[in-house]
């Protein structure tokens, strides 16, 4: 009796004794024709009714334990348990919570003071009724962006971390299978993940004191966020399975899901009339009308979430309701991430031991020229070889297909272009200001975008500088070496800059098109560079910070993700809720609060640099004193945050190459290297022969 029944209950489940043995291939397709089934129960629910349809998915269920009882399936095993208490057991998960917790009160606050300040009546019910319906907006947008930014940060270290900790070779030399391994992380970390999502529903269920929200509205919400989590966590297992390190399995999947966001997004684009597809402006649809266009493009958006949600607005904008369009959305948007994650899980499972056997017993191979060598160009070391190694030796050569990705992107970043040429050049009015002006908008949102990502990408780059060295077991060579901690630190910051040396052909594109076209000043160019390397290079210096403050180049990299969005533009949520939004309901919103959005906005680096892009025409308005004093104060805004930025960079540079110091405990060995550096070539060779001097005299 001291067993619970509960752990009676697990034991029970876990034994082998009384499983039978089961061909993997006849496991596995008995597993996919019940998988086949509950999807055809889910696409085919309008045929049954509701207690049908539940009884026949109980059914299947009841039929998956039983042969898992017997035996066919080894779905969950011992992975599962140790993952879930280790987990259970750590505290910042329980921090996560509280704060998410937290963060949802306030809300609820914040969106109840609005409506009670400067009231001089009770609230009505109607007026109750609507406030608890913005605050599950409020809450389901909130939730959602959690899903979305967590997922990958819980679920991407599953497998790279057992092997940068060199566990998984023994996991793999037991007798788990690896569908137990595979399923037991995915299972364990998609729980615990739910717990944080789950530990909003208390504040949500105060809303039944204010009118309360839909059950089944409710339920479809948290459907949508649990399918995504899934089919995200999924692809960040599979994404683990491939990758060596955390950060680049993390990396895949965030990358992965934004293409299929954007790719299926773009599809979108069919419906649109285009004049060059005949004398009259026709569709891709129409244009292709004997192929299924239509049908595929809304089977492509069936996952997207973004399309499903303004399909629903749209639905609802024109009259109609959701219970008539909600099921049918559900149940397509279940079947995409379903299947995605099946067919994720199964390809993770089957190459699980073939990935990492190879690159276990894959050899090292020399770098052999190839036919473009000679087009390569690289230079000698010279007197500085730790920045020549960062520049020319770090880093990985890109794929065909990441080539063939990165020219779709950058080429998609340049329709909105050729569609207001086109649109221009049918009433010839090339050169006008209004168009000069169209330009200059899509200048002012491609290139701060884009200058965005590239500071994104410095800041990754940065921050597995000093745990990579630490991971692959090169810091303490590379320690021993004469070189001083300014000489290491600068290298690895200018090494993360220059990473993306080759996307600033991209932005050089961009500025080309609005130099020719005028929308763009010759005279915004130095501005431009000079803000972006700053910024570059401040975003940099917190990169190479949490590297040397952390332990794992995972760790590094999302403190460092969390710090530079915060700096680059997250800073407006923080001041919104605590300073502006609380303003505005008391009503004290003056023109100092004017001021400080100015200065805050001199502080965001897009709006810097979308500022700096000015056009031909708006420069010689300015200089004549025909704008606005608002846009002279913005300016003059952006002027000091660049001013800012650039005496923070100089105070985090000397603070970094402190902790530097302080983790190496080279302060001495530098001071001696600078002293042995002012010191004359003869006193260098003569300090050895009077140490030895002085070691003889004491041994005598």
């Amino acid at each position: 009796m001291q067993r619970s029944v509960f752990y009676r209950l697990f034991e029970m489940a876990w034994d082998k004794s009384a499983a039978r043995p089961v061909s993997s291939w006849l496991a596995t397709i008995t597993g996919f024709l019940l998988f086949s089934l509950a999807l055809f129960l889910l696409y085919s629910y309008r045929s049954f009714s509701a207690v049908g349809l539940l009884l026949s998915l109980s059914t299947l269920l009841l039929v998956a334990a039983w042969l898992t009882r017997r035996g066919w399936f080894h779905l969950l095993g011992p992975v599962f348990f140790y993952e879930m208490i280790r987990n259970a057991r750590r505290r910042r998960f329980f921090v996560y919570r509280f704060l998410y917790v937290g963060f949802l009160f306030l809300i609820v606050f914040w969106l109840y003071l609005g409506y009670i300040v400067g009231r001089h009546r009770p609230i009505r019910v109607n007026e109750m009724v609507e406030i608890s319906y913005t605050f599950y907006m409020w809450f389901i947008g909130i939730q959602f962006a959690c899903a979305v930014l967590l997922t990958p940060a819980f679920v991407a270290p599953a497998v790279t971390e057992e092997k940068v900790r060199r566990t998984l070779d023994y996991v793999l030399a037991t007798d788990l299978r690896d569908i137990e391994i595979i399923l037991g992380k995915f299972a364990a970390r998609l729980l615990n993940l739910s717990m944080l999502l789950l530990a909003g529903l208390p504040v949500l269920s105060c809303l039944q004191f204010l009118g309360g929200i839909d059950p089944e509205l409710l339920l479809c919400s948290f459907a949508f966020t649990g399918l995504t989590m899934i089919s995200m966590s999924a692809f960040a297992i599979l994404a683990s399975v491939y990758a060596r390190q955390s950060s680049i399995a993390l990396s895949y999947t965030y990358l992965g899901w934004l293409l299929y966001l954007l790719f299926t997004g773009l599809t979108w684009l069919f419906f649109v009339p285009i004049p060059l597809l005949g004398p009259t402006p026709i569709s891709v649809v129409d244009w292709l009308e004997p192929l299924p266009v239509a049908e595929f493009v809304e089977w492509a958006n069936a996952g997207n979430t973004i399309s499903v949600v303004v399909r629903l607005l749209n639905h609802l904008d024109s009259g109609g309701s959701l219970d008539a369009v909600l099921p049918g959305y559900l149940r397509d948007y279940a079947i995409t991430h379903l299947s995605f994650a099946f067919v994720c899980l199964v390809w993770a499972t089957h190459r699980l031991r073939r990935v990492y056997v190879k690159e276990k017993e894959t050899p090292v191979r020399e770098k052999t020229p190839s036919r473009w060598s000679h087009w390569s160009w690289r230079p000698q070391i010279g007197n500085t070889p730790m920045l020549w190694k960062e520049l020319f030796c770090v880093g990985k050569k890109g794929t065909i297909a990441g080539a063939i990705l990165h020219t779709i992107v950058v080429l998609t970043s340049f329709v909105p272009v050729v569609l207001i040429f086109d649109s221009y050049r049918q009433s010839s009015m090339w050169g006008t200001p209004r168009f000069i002006e169209d330009i200059n908008v899509w200048l002012r949102i491609s290139g701060p975008t884009v200058s965005t990502f590239l500071l994104i990408s410095v800041s990754v780059r940065a921050a597995g500088s000093i745990t990579g060295e630490r991971e692959r077991e090169t810091l303490d060579t590379l320690l021993t070496t004469p070189l001083d901690s300014n000489s290491i630190l600068f290298a690895k910051i200018v090494g993360a800059v220059a990473s993306v040396r080759w996307w600033w052909l991209w932005l050089a594109a961009i500025g080309w098109v609005g130099l020719v076209t005028g929308a763009l000043s010759p005279f915004a160019v130095p501005l431009l560079v000079a803000a972006w390397f700053i910024y570059a290079f401040v975003v940099a210096e917190i990169g190479v910070l949490f590297s040397i403050m952390m332990s794992s180049t995972l760790k590094a990299t999302l403190a460092t993700l969390a710090v530079v969005i915060l700096a680059v533009g997250g800073h407006w949520a923080l001041m919104g809720m605590c300073c502006y939004f609380p303003l505005a309901i008391i009503g004290t919103f003056t023109r100092d609060m004017e001021t400080l959005i100015y200065f805050e906005g001199g502080q965001t680096p897009p709006f810097v640099l979308g500022m700096f892009a000015f056009s031909t025409i708006e420069l010689a308005q300015f200089l004549s004193g025909r704008v606005s004093h608002d846009f002279r104060e913005a300016f003059f805004y952006c002027l000091l945050g660049v001013a800012i930025w650039t005496t923070a960079g100089a105070c985090l540079w000397r603070y970094v190459n402190n902790r530097f110091a302080q983790m190496t405990q080279r302060t001495s060995q530098d001071s001696l290297q600078r002293s042995f550096g002012d010191a004359g070539e003869e006193e260098r060779d003569a300090a050895p022969e009077s140490a030895g001097e002085d070691l003889d005299l004491k041994s005598g």
